[in-house]
């Protein structure tokens, strides 16, 4: 049952869409706010009813004003001639107040029609027929722009006069260079229109073209047409109607070709949107069509002159409908005698040039109010009914009330030492989803677009307010003050901390000092020491420290304990001055065999005044730089340098004093300090012990050391294996000795271990 009700619910759709083949759209005008709105029915289609509904409620229901069976005479209708209230009436032009300017041909003029005057005002012309600028000469066509000025197609003259309001002649803005089909010459311009952009139109009517003119241009380009006279696409054949919507389509009506036609911006050929059936009376047909408007739903209005009828095509239409006149020809109110121009007013009232009647005919259209303002919030839509009883619902558009927008803040705190952070929070009324904040001091911007602003440095008297801009759409002001809030501080206590130095001026590795002396930091200041603006040392009003460079800097921040101090306060600077001191690399090694001497040449550098040398044993002289040494045993010396500044360096000089290699044939490991290893005791200069191992007496291999320096017990057997004393005994040794020369001692034996 489901599925055939969803059947027949799509087919109802289908059956309403086959039947209702005109187009809706309801839009707000003034924005979506409650009290600024206005909703809006678009469409090109006549309408009998509408039905407005928020929700599912009906809040109003129009329906459709008649328009009229026949026209009323608003200018003209005195016979021809060339009073003030007659007219020969061509072209005709309806301002935004309701004035008429109408094309007098007969009497080369324009002429101007109050609301309700009885007789009309010569605006331009009306100096006999000619050439000069304030003569005109078979005017037809006419344009009106925003300023008032007059744009006349003026045909004989083959040019196009601009006249100011309130001028007494015009000056030509296309054309005036004589009959011909060049690019700056005319051949009966009859039509006439002007976009926004000062552009001009022209329907050069027997060069069969429209020509645009640019303000200021000295010739046109064709834009329409220019393809000769004929009934094809590329073609135009008698242009007595012609219009220039907003969108600079250009609309035609051809007399001959009994059509209306549209050529899109840029187009090489038309196409036909009203006629092109032949000539006739039937709904789908023209007969000799003149006058052409086009309103802004893009629905066309023709002076369909030989059937005296002005016929209405809406947008896609095959056929017309009669909207005027239509009872035959004669000078009833409900008839034509050859209308040619048509113009409508802002309410959509039908204005005729009736041409024989000598008259301007005014006729009302069916109307119906197409807006809504809305009372309340909601979601509207509205019910549309054509003329012919097809209805459609269109798209919902949500109005939103108008909200006031509001805030206020509070503060962690409002009495405070004035060094106290303080947090200032806002609470926001109609701010929607993501309001913005702007924090003030004293009616300066601060902090950040956040409901949170938080400051550490308020001073006494200091007010704090926020100004709220609210996310939503439709509030009754952009923004919102909120309440002010005046703080009350404490004066801090300013806190000072200068640092001395035990000795600013010191060789390098000697040890400084340096002390920090506060005031007003409170009974417990928290200390922080830096060097080149690293931290160093530790929360201690004193910095101790050995290493240093030369311009190394020295400074302390101090924090006071008592919580009316503000921020931390920075010392003095102290620069220290680190002198160069002597260098005196390590490990420096003379070699002599026993009974030799050398002289001592020790790598030094920097600026030495005084050498000393310690012990003095074996030395020819302690005070020099390069003594002669020949002790008769191994010697490690001490050499102190002094440099100019006073800087002192140490180091040891070793001068090995080496001999014939001695064995011993036994040791005592008792750990008395006398004869406790076992090793090899002097040696040839520049030789190494390739490798010592002691074997038990089952040929166990229990001590080995390989590539040593012979004469140090350091690496000498101590007795034990694995860390366990072996038993008292003889012990076989195998010594390879390696010389300076490149050949090798080999030297084997036993040594007996006595404990």
């Amino acid at each position: 049952m489901k599925k055939i009700l969803f059947f027949i619910a799509i087919l109802a759709a289908y059956r309403d869409y086959a039947q209702c083949r005109f187009i809706i759209d309801l839009y707000s005008s003034g924005g979506n706010c409650l009290g600024s709105s206005t909703l809006k029915v678009a469409t090109a289609n006549p309408l009998s009813k509408i039905v407005w509904y928020n929700s599912t409620s009906v809040v109003s229901t129009v329906t459709a004003t008649p328009g009229s069976t026949s026209g009323i005479t608003v200018a003209g209708g005195n016979g021809r001639g060339s009073g003030a209230n007659q007219l020969y009436p061509d072209g005709l032009f309806v301002d935004s107040i309701g004035n008429i300017y109408v094309v007098d041909v007969d009497n080369a003029r324009i002429q101007k029609w109050a609301p309700g005057a009885t007789g009309g005002i010569t605006v331009a012309g009306g100096n006999g027929t000619g050439s000069a600028p304030n003569q005109l000469n078979f005017p037809i066509g006419l344009h009106v722009d925003r300023g008032g000025n007059m744009y006349i197609a003026d045909a004989i003259n083959d040019r196009i006069q601009k006249w100011a309001p309130g001028a007494t002649s015009g000056i030509t803005v296309a054309g005036g260079n004589g009959r011909g089909s060049a690019s700056n010459q005319f051949n009966d311009p009859d039509q006439v229109a002007v976009d926004v952009s000062g552009n001009v139109y022209v329907a050069d009517n027997y060069n069969f073209r429209v020509q645009k003119w640019a303000p200021g241009a000295t010739s046109g380009v064709t834009v329409a047409g220019g393809n000769g006279s004929g009934p094809a696409a590329n073609q135009l054949s008698d242009v007595y109607g012609f219009f220039v919507d907003g969108s600079e389509n250009i609309y035609f009506s051809e007399a001959y070709n009994n059509r209306v036609s549209k050529w899109a911006p840029g187009s090489t050929s038309g196409v036909t949107v009203a006629g092109g059936n032949g000539g006739g009376s039937a709904p789908n047909q023209l007969y000799g069509p003149l006058g052409l408007y086009v309103d802004a739903s893009g629905n066309i209005y023709v002076c369909d002159f030989s059937n005296n009828r002005v016929q209405k095509w809406l947008p896609g239409a095959t056929s017309g409908i009669t909207v005027a006149g239509g009872n035959g020809s004669g000078s009833a109110a409900n008839q034509f005698n050859g209308p040619e121009g048509i113009y409508l007013d802002g309410n959509d009232n039908i204005y005729v040039s009736d041409d024989y009647n000598y008259r301007i005919q005014k006729w009302t259209q069916p109307s119906i109010n197409k807006t809504y303002i809305p009372t309340t919030a909601g979601n509207y839509t509205a019910v549309v009914t054509s003329d012919d009883g097809c209805s459609l619902t269109s798209k919902p558009v949500t109005i939103i009330a108008i909200v006031t927008p509001s805030i206020s803040i509070n503060a962690s705190a409002t009495n405070i030492s004035s060094c106290t952070p303080v947090t200032f929070t806002a609470f926001p009324v109609n701010g929607g989803v993501t309001p913005s904040y702007q924090w003030q001091l004293n009616g300066s911007n601060v902090g950040s677009n956040d409901s949170i602003y938080i400051n550490s440095s308020v001073a006494n008297g200091d007010v704090i307010k926020c100004v709220m801009s609210s996310s939503l759409a439709c509030t009754t002001t952009a923004a919102a003050n909120s309440n002010s809030i005046s703080m009350t501080a404490k004066t801090a206590v300013i806190p000072t901390v200068s640092i001395m130095s035990s000795n600013p001026t010191i060789c390098s590795g000697d040890p400084v000092s340096f002390t920090a002396a506060v005031t007003n930091a409170g009974t417990n200041p928290s200390y922080k020491w830096q060097l080149n603006g690293i931290k160093v040392g530790s929360n201690s009003s004193t910095f101790t420290n050995n290493i240093f460079s030369n311009g190394d800097v020295v400074t302390c921040t101090v924090l006071s304990s008592d919580a009316a101090s503000c921020a931390p306060v920075v010392s003095n600077n102290i620069i220290v001055n680190v002198k160069a001191t002597p260098s005196l690399p390590p490990d420096q090694t003379f070699s002599i065999s026993q009974g030799q001497s050398i002289v001592l040449d020790p790598v030094i550098t920097g600026n030495i005044v005084s050498y000393l040398w310690s012990p003095v044993t074996g030395l020819s002289d302690n005070m020099i730089k390069n003594p002669v040494a020949n002790p008769s045993n191994t010697m490690i010396y001490k050499l102190q340098l002094t440099s100019a500044d006073g800087c002192k360096a140490l180091g040891d000089i070793i001068v090995k004093v080496f001999s014939q290699v001695r064995i011993p044939n036994a040791f005592t490991p008792n750990g008395d300090g006398k004869n406790d290893k076992f090793y090899v005791h002097g040696g040839p200069g520049g030789s190494r012990i390739k490798d010592f191992s002691i074997f038990n007496r089952w040929g166990q291999k229990i001590f080995q050391v390989h590539d040593i320096m012979p004469d140090d017990p350091n690496f000498g057997w101590n007795g034990n294996y694995n860390g366990i004393p072996v038993p008292d005994g003889a012990y076989v040794y195998v010594i390879t000795l390696s010389l300076s020369n490149g050949g090798q001692q080999l030297f084997q034996g036993t040594v007996v271990l006595i404990r």
